[in-house]
Order: C-alpha cells, then structure tokens, then sequence
C-alpha cells in the first residue's frame, strides 16, 4: 500500500507541473511536444476541427483556441464542477463549442468515478476522474461520489455534427483512450494527429497500458511521434497518421 500511495503521489505532483518534460523520451523527435501547438500546425489545415476528450476547466481548451483561430474545437467535460469553468474560460472564443458529456465507446448513461483524493477528503484531485472505476489498490486514493453522466461516442458525434474529419483527436480520459478509439474504428482513416495522455500504471480496472495503446494505433496506421513520459506513472504521446507524416518533412 505505501509504494502504491507513493507513485499516487508522484502522479499528483507531476501534474501540477505538467508544463515541464517529463524523464524519458522516445518517438520520431522531442520538437514534437503537444505544448508547442506552433510546431504541431504544420501538420494541420488552416482550420483544423479538432475534438478534445478531457477538457476539464479549459486551459489547453484556450491555448488550442487561441492558436487555432479558424478552426473548431469540441471540447467534451463531463464533470458538472468543471464544465461551468471550462465555457467561462473559453467565452471570447466562438469557435469552441463545449459539451457536458464524456466521450467513450458507446452513447448512453454511465457510471462515472470522480476522484476526491485520499480517502475522498480533497476535490481538488477530481481532474482524475474517469469512467473506469479503481482498481482494488487504487480505491483509497481514488474515492469520491459516484454520478451517472451522458456519454456520447466518437461515431455518434461525427454523424450529428456532420464532422467529415478530425485534424487532431485529444484524448485525457484517465485511461479509457483505447476504448474511444475501438469505438470508432472506422472512423481512424479520418483522423491526423491524436494526443493521448497515456498510462504506465494501473491505477483503474481495464485502464489501457501505452505498450497496448501503441500497438492497437501502429496496426491501424499510426506511428508515435513523440511520447514524453514518467516510467512507470503516465506521459504524453502523439500518434500520427503514417501517410501524413510521409507527406510532411521532417
């Protein structure tokens, strides 16, 4: 139990410095780092649609709008302490579009897991909330209210919003990034660049591990562009669809 509170520890304090690279490296190239959106537009139209799984209270929400002038962004939260913050911060921005839901695998109501810390006594942690529940050694550290939220799938989405493509797919879903995309499957021909915040623990049940995330994505025509990451805690990776990188210069 004290080694896993530790690494809960780890986890918590890298993500409040979460601007700083993480310890180790690998992929194509480190300029490729999802906190240089200015290197990144090279691989995306002018007005890019981009989908953001995970938005929270918005802070990349505003860096991706203010960078992305012409585009359009949905921007999906779930957690109703969030979502009033995540439109406030993103008010002067008519080019974001803001979704109480979560985005999974399937449309419908679900059971979602907010975290409240140790023992469930600090909400400040609820950015950990997920649609997994913990796993049995996690539990104590990932306690907090249960609530049913309305879930929608990528497929779903597309067909209703009349999205023809996804320039950039952003996935922070505390470990249900796999299943999203296995929803949409068929959808993976149409998406260029995806950012995932990935998993090297296993903190919830059927959370995917990054080594089972990268081969689901190398099989569907993907390469890793970049993963900076904490061995053993998480990280960040971006997968880029192979025949635009072979379009693109390095």
């Amino acid at each position: 139990m004290r080694v896993v509170f530790v690494l809960f520890c780890i986890l918590i304090t890298n993500f409040c410095f979460c601007d700083q690279q993480p310890h180790k490296f690998e992929g194509l190239s480190e300029i490729y780092n999802i906190r240089n959106l200015r290197v990144l537009a090279k691989f995306l139209p002018q007005n890019p649609v981009i989908i953001e799984a995970g938005a929270y209270q918005g802070r990349d929400t505003l860096k991706i709008a203010q960078k992305f002038t012409s585009g359009t962004i949905y921007a999906f939260e779930p957690l109703q302490t969030a979502f009033p913050k995540l439109c406030e911060a993103v008010t002067q921005h008519e080019n974001v579009i803001c979704l109480n839901q979560a985005l999974d695998n399937t449309s419908g109501m679900k059971k979602f897991y907010i975290c409240h810390g140790t023992y469930g006594q600090s909400p400040v942690f609820e950015f950990h909330s997920s649609l997994l529940p913990p796993t049995k050694g996690m539990e104590v550290h990932l306690l907090g209210p249960i609530e049913k939220v309305s879930c929608v799938s990528l497929s779903d989405i597309c067909e209703k919003e009349k999205i023809q493509r996804i320039d950039l797919l952003w996935l922070s879903t505390e470990g249900n990034e796999k299943q999203i995309l296995v929803g949409a499957r068929h959808l993976l021909s149409n998406i260029s660049l995806v950012y995932v915040r990935t998993q090297l623990f296993q903190s919830r049940l059927s959370m995917t591990h990054f080594r089972d995330l990268k081969k689901f994505m190398e099989k569907n025509g993907f390469v890793l562009l970049s993963h900076f990451f904490l061995p053993n805690i998480h990280g960040d990776a971006i997968f880029i669809k192979k025949d635009l990188l072979n379009e693109s210069a390095l």
